[in-house]
Formats: C-alpha cells, structure tokens, sequence
C-alpha cells in the first residue's frame, strides 16, 4: 500500500512499483572549468551572467550546463545571445517569454509569469483555470 497525501487529505492504494525521480544533476565534473577560472553554482552548474558570460570573461557557457529548465529551446535562445554578445552586440538573455514544458500525460506547458510573481510586481491579473477532466487527453 502506498499513501498519497493531497490537498483533500490522505488517499491509500496498492501498487507492485513506485518510481520516483527526483531531479538531476549536472555532469561537470571532467570539464575542468575551473583551471579556467570558470565558477560552479552550489548545484553544479556553471555560474552565467544575462550575456551568459562566465566568471572567466572570455568564456561563455549554454545549455544544460548552466541549470534548468532543461529544454533544446531555451538552449538555442541562450546560443544566439552568447553569439550576439560575441559579436559586440549589447544584448541580454529575457527568459520572461519563453515558454516551458513538463512531458506528462497530458504535457503541461506555461509561458510568461506565474501568478504569484505578477502578484508580487503588481500587476494585473487574469487567471483562468480548467479542469484535467474538462481535457480530452487527461
């Protein structure tokens, strides 16, 4: 028996295999950066500024290298504005508009601010809510 605790309280059920995943971890071990002089976050991750640029000023750092969320999108995002950078433009990475996904069944995906930060940068609102049974694929 398995419990799941959920807003509405306490449910039980029977179940042969439970998987759990719980996050991930950066593989940076074998770059060696830091002989670079290039830094690491507390989680692994190489350290960016908006321009992606590392600790080290003439290296620049990407992708899944640099931490979540893991998505090719944001990698080719953060590419083009290392390479604009490179090129003398004053550029800055603006991850507000790009959007995300969690590959569930059904995908969930959000772009922009969550509610809780417009809130906080008072903004107005408008939330819309729909149920998973609403959905055809849920």
């Amino acid at each position: 028996m398995v419990d799941i605790v959920t807003p509405e309280g306490l449910i039980a059920r029977r179940a042969d295999i439970i998987l759990v995943t719980v996050g991930r971890r950066p593989n940076t071990d074998d770059l060696h950066a830091e002989v670079a002089g290039v830094e690491f976050g507390p989680r692994g991750y190489v350290k960016v500024d908006r321009q992606l640029r590392t600790s080290n000023p003439h290296v620049y750092a990407i992708g899944d290298v640099i931490g979540p969320p893991f998505l090719a999108h944001k990698a080719t995002k953060e590419g083009l504005t290392a390479a604009e950078v490179i090129a003398g433009h004053p550029v800055e990475l603006d991850v507000h508009a790009m959007p995300a996904a969690i590959f569930t069944d059904p995908e969930i995906a959000t772009v922009g601010l969550q509610e809780a930060e417009a809130t906080t940068q008072d903004r107005r609102t408008r939330v819309g809510r729909v149920p998973f049974a609403a959905i055809g694929r849920a």
